[in-house]
């Protein structure tokens, strides 16, 4: 029987948090780091889509991106700003991109009733125009940021629990966007982000003296000084926003 497609909607609005540097360490033995810090985030989004009212924000997560729908863009903006706030408190790096266009879940269609019964196999189905361009606005973009789709929807310039940064990214061309503020009230996360740059400055110092004398485990070594410094660019990044941010 066929089903309208509007019965799939999730919400008009689709926000998108992707981990920052989870595919590398994941590969790694010590997997099970990162393997908590995607069960924290979890934890995380999941208690602020619940506390975010009535309860209504869909939450849909895969691999290491989390994916929230309303049609309450303000809802959206103050869960968004409240799982920054705690990931980064807890040194996990995301990156979060809103969009409008609206969000799909299939799950009842041709093939997914073919499947039905089969234990070995998982569909999962998430599309929409605001899916995917709530993953365009981060392309190009380092360090943990908030970025907003202006093309598509309206986002008030300040609200409750946000404020709009007026220097948005160099995003190419791709998308007009702006940046949100999500540190407005993190009070001492300039002094913080330096304390994390200078620890990954010694932590890759550290590893590349070993490299001699652990030869045997060369590749894996290299592999972790090339995680430690993706994660320093993205923390320098960030760094160079919270100063400009901070100029009269």
């Amino acid at each position: 029987m066929a089903r309208d497609f509007g019965e799939f909607r999730l919400g008009s609005w689709v926000l998108t948090l992707d981990l920052l540097g989870t595919a590398v360490q994941m590969s790694e033995d010590d997997w099970f780091t990162s393997l908590n810090a995607l069960l924290h985030t979890v934890d995380v989004s999941v208690h602020e889509a619940l506390a975010s009212g009535s309860g209504d924000v869909h939450l849909i997560q895969y691999g290491d991106s989390f994916t929230f729908c309303h049609d309450k863009v303000e809802k959206l903006v103050c869960v968004g700003t409240e799982v920054q706030v705690k990931l980064f408190r807890q040194n996990i790096l995301a990156q979060i991109g809103l969009s409008g266009g609206g969000a799909y879940y299939l799950d009842d269609t041709t093939i997914h009733r073919i499947v039905k019964g089969l234990s070995h196999v998982k569909l999962h189905c998430l599309v929409g125009k605001g899916v995917a361009r709530s993953h365009m606005v981060l392309r190009g973009i380092k360090g943990p940021r908030f970025i907003i789709d202006e093309e598509i929807g309206h986002v008030p310039a300040s609200g409750p629990c946000w404020e709009k940064l007026l220097l948005g990214p160099n995003l190419h061309g791709a998308l007009h966007c702006s940046e949100l503020r999500w540190w407005k009230n993190f009070p001492g996360i300039l002094e913080m982000t330096e304390g994390r740059i200078k620890a990954l400055q010694s932590k890759i110092k550290y590893e590349k003296a070993g490299i001699k004398e652990f030869a045997h485990i060369e590749p894996l070594v290299r592999r972790e000084i090339d995680s430690l410094t993706k994660r320093l660019k993205h923390y320098e990044c960030f760094h160079q926003v919270l100063v400009k941010d901070s100029e009269p």
